[in-house]
């Protein structure tokens, strides 16, 4: 690829970069108009019964003044990015559209410093450097919801022994909830207030969350709000599980920690060693994919990489 044509694409990537910045600004201006017209909102509903209201002993009425202080800023609604639902609370948005700008600014970089090639290798070995960081960032929020939920039951139950109804138990209960499961509960609350069930509600959450111990929480929550009886008991069988349960993963973890950190290793060895020789020698790389038997050589370490990381995936699920 000639110069003329690098340039061309590392300029495309600095205009696609500055397009991903200037929609995050819009989207946060978008969310800013959406705080100030429910603001507004708010103070006219909470003005309007003042202003019908005569004084007393005066024929005058009562005239709202022109400052009035706003409520409490709307909060937990910075999600407007449409994301998907498994990865609402892991990430902020900004994080995610800050490092996508930030890969492109590197890609454009490489490309008009050491081609397209390079460019190309270095755009594969940070998105895969991406994906990765996501996913152990999900991996961990839902750990912290699972590790959460069993002290979330307990409160329940006392609540629930101590006469209040199941839903009441479970609305006085998530305002003592932490973060990360409190982001979840508020999103089940509002569709709670939305006029849905309490367990419909939570079902919704947990597929969206993609977390199966918030199925179990739904089908004894809907028990005991359409037909009674102890959901107290079931709640409470239900926290010492997922503690027992959560002892015995740590201790498989612990016991299986050298042959999954072996198993990482040597699946991500290959890809990183391999996206370095790209990045930094575009020109190797560019030799081997016009020849033929380069091509072979290329296709069938694609092949043996992606083998050998399903085998090390068993393996390592298998310990």
């Amino acid at each position: 690829m000639s110069e003329a044509a690098a340039i061309a694409l590392a300029l495309a990537l600095l205009l696609g970069a500055g397009g991903v910045l200037l929609w995050d600004g819009s989207v946060r201006r978008q969310q800013r108009r959406f705080a100030q017209r429910h603001v507004a909102d708010k103070i006219d509903e909470k003005a309007e019964p003042v202003l019908a209201t005569p004084l007393a002993h005066s024929g005058l009425r009562f005239v709202a003044p022109a400052t009035i202080s706003p409520p409490a800023p709307v909060p937990t609604r910075k999600t407007k990015l449409r994301l998907p639902g498994w990865l609402l609370g892991a990430l902020p948005p900004a994080a995610l559209v800050s490092g996508a700008a930030a890969i492109v600014v590197a890609v454009g970089t490489t490309a008009v410093l050491s081609g397209p090639v390079s460019a190309l290798g270095l755009f594969v070995l940070m998105l895969v450097a991406g994906a990765f960081f996501i996913w152990l960032r999900v991996q961990r929020m839902r750990r912290d919801i699972v590790r959460q939920l069993p002290g979330f039951l307990d409160v329940i139950v006392r609540l629930i022994v101590m006469g209040h109804s199941t839903q009441a138990a479970f609305q006085t209960a998530v305002a003592g909830t932490k973060y990360p499961l409190r982001h979840h509960m508020d999103n089940t609350l509002g569709l709670i207030k939305a006029g849905m069930e309490i367990d419909q509600a939570l079902l919704q959450i947990a597929r969206k969350a993609r977390i199966e111990e918030l199925y179990l929480v739904a089908s004894i929550l809907g028990l005991g709000v359409r037909y009674g009886g102890r959901s107290d008991l079931l709640l409470e069988r239900v926290a010492h599980f997922m503690r027992d349960h959560e002892e015995a993963e740590q201790e498989l973890v612990a016991m299986s920690s050298e042959t999954r950190l072996s198993a990482w290793i040597l699946g991500l060895l290959p890809l990183l060693l391999g996206g370095a020789i790209v990045t930094t020698n575009g020109d190797y790389f560019s030799h081997m994919w016009t020849d033929a038997t380069g091509r072979m050589m290329v296709f069938g370490a694609l092949g043996l990489q992606a083998m050998g990381g399903l085998l090390l995936y068993r393996l390592a699920r298998l310990s």
